[in-house]
């Protein structure tokens, strides 16, 4: 039914409510451009769909199935990419429609999300396999053995084949294979293929916790490091993202993939890397030379606070391998085991929050470090961007941390700002009463409505109902025990450089709401401020192609 109608229908009230919804529902879908209904149909050869509509039946189950409404919506690759929205089981597709694309968040495609080896990438690849089996057979033969350990998260399965194709390269070693993958997303018939591709290999299930970071540390206990002199992290990287900024560097499509693999198990650089960590005694960790970095300030800042809680000290400022794939000495992984972290103590996969699992990646490198130890970098053959990365530089937020006239929040900043584009910054004195606060109906609210000036005001129970509801939504923490311990470091004095941020022509605040709160009870709407002032650049709507 065309959705004007169906509005009309519900005005004049000759269908319900709950009715209203469903139809509605089904023709969003119907309607959307990312629904192929001969697609979506072809999956089902042995069903008839007599009694139900195609996008009925993707709307109620065809998604719990996993099937997908195109070759351009991956029904998995989206609740993935967006764990709120499987966290309150909704049609991915639904949610697109009703609040997805406002908001700015990305479609994968099938068409996209391909491990298919391209056949100029095949004759790379088997060029320089027997291009460093030839360069670096005196180093093969002298580190023949080297005791190699492998350790393998295949949380996407379908890329199994070109994952064996980089392992092949280390054909002339004996090494140790241990896979870990998660317990409701793999293919039997993958891992059989991986036991057949190497019989004595070892397979551990897991929850989805912690990335691919929290089973490794777990397969850690398990292992005794002794009896490796080399460790090999790697792990399976979607490739359904067509664009990636990653750390000043563009990658697109399937670039990401290769970089990272390239950097430790190329046909050339797997033996360099094996060779400099048996023969180096200052290599400690080798990975891909344009991933190893070192982390914006909130990143340090947010790395040490974990590394604070775990007890244990690093450096000041460490270098990190982005990505996270890498071969080390075993003995640079000894700290990072006798902090006897298992699988548990890692939350379940979250995107958007700074996590154990994001800290440990880097606590890895920086106990490395702090052992002496160098992390080496390996060429790769990398395209660079040059003209998307200029463009991106002067729009990143990330120029915001360079700027020494205020402070940012480093878990406000990594949660909102930090892939965000910013057009322009100023700095500007705002009075208190002409700052808005946007809630999660989508109202603009004065300060003096919302809940931490109700709770100075004495209405705790908004305020409680408030952390409540915050926790849930934007997974910011905040307490009255942390509001009361705000309140009295303001009344010893107010932090000038730690400025609320605002944006847009009504001053919506993005940060900052206790502290405006306590100074709008203390000195009323008049008072002025200073605020950040971002001029931020909508999120483009993803390119759509109407489907034949």
């Amino acid at each position: 039914m065309n959705l004007k109608l169906l509005k009309l229908a519900r005005l004049l009230h000759l269908i319900d409510k709950k009715t209203y919804n469903k139809k509605r529902h089904i023709a969003l879908i119907q309607q959307s451009v990312y629904f192929d209904e001969k697609y979506y149909r072809s999956q089902f050869p042995e069903q008839r769909f007599a009694d139900i509509s195609s996008a009925e039946h993707y709307l109620t189950q065809g998604w719990h199935d996993n099937k997908n409404p195109s070759p351009y919506f991956s029904t998995a690759g989206y609740l993935e990419e967006n764990p709120d929205v499987k966290d309150i089981g909704m049609n991915p597709l639904l949610h697109y429609e009703i609040s997805g694309r406002k908001e700015g968040r990305a479609v994968i495609g099938l068409v996209w999300n391909n491990y298919a080896l391209t056949m100029s990438k095949r004759i790379f690849m088997t060029i320089t396999s027997c291009l460093g089996k030839f360069l670096y057979r005196k180093q093969i033969q002298r580190n023949k053995k080297g005791r190699i350990l492998v350790c393998l998260h295949l949380f996407y399965m379908e890329s199994w084949p070109i994952i064996k194709r980089y392992l092949e390269n280390l054909s002339p070693y004996c090494y140790d294979l241990i896979v870990t993958y998660i317990g409701d997303n793999y293919t039997q018939d993958t891992l059989d293929q991986v036991k057949q591709f190497k019989p004595n290999a070892k397979f551990y299930e897991y929850a989805n916790q912690g990335f691919d970071i929290g089973p490794f540390i777990d397969v850690l206990s398990k292992v005794d490091l002794e009896a490796y002199d080399i460790v090999f992290k790697i792990h399976s990287k979607g490739v359904g993202k067509p664009f990636r900024y990653v750390y000043n560097q563009v990658f697109k499509f399937d670039n990401w993939f290769y970089n990272l693999f390239d950097g430790v198990l190329g046909g050339i650089n797997c033996h360099k890397a094996i060779n400099s960590l048996l023969s180096n005694k200052k290599a400690g960790i080798v990975s891909a030379k344009n991933l190893v970095i070192t982390d914006p300030k909130h990143k340090q800042i947010l790395t040490h606070n974990f590394a604070q809680h775990l007890n244990i000290q690093i450096p000041l400022i460490y270098h990190y391998i982005a990505g996270t794939m890498f071969a080390a000495k075993s003995e640079c992984l000894k700290p990072i085991k006798s902090l006897n972290l298992s699988i548990d103590d890692f939350a379940e996969t979250r995107r958007g929050e700074f996590s154990l699992a994001h800290a440990v990646e880097r606590i890895i490198c920086a106990l490395a470090e702090a052992q002496g130890y160098e992390i080496l970098g390996l060429t790769t053959p990398h395209r660079c961007y040059l003209f998307e990365r200029r463009k991106l530089q002067k729009s990143s937020a990330l120029r915001l941390l360079e700027d020494n006239r205020f402070e940012l929040d480093p878990d406000f900043f990594y949660k909102t700002l930090e892939l965000r584009k910013i057009k322009a910054y100023t700095l500007e004195k705002v009075k208190i009463s002409d700052i808005k606060r946007k809630w999660i109906d989508g109202k603009l609210y004065s300060l003096n409505e919302c809940a931490p000036f109700l709770y100075l005001s004495g209405n705790k129970n908004a305020y409680q109902e408030y952390c409540q509801v915050n926790s849930e939504t934007s997974k910011f923490d905040m307490s009255e025990n942390r509001f009361t311990n705000l309140i009295s470091s303001l009344e010893k004095g107010f932090d000038e450089r730690k400025v609320p941020v605002i944006h847009g022509a009504q001053n919506i605040l993005m940060d900052g709401q206790h502290r405006l709160c306590y100074l709008l009870k203390k000195y009323g709407e008049s008072h002025e401020i200073t605020c950040l002032h971002l001029d931020i650049i909508p999120r483009k709507k993803q390119r759509e192609k109407k489907i034949a």
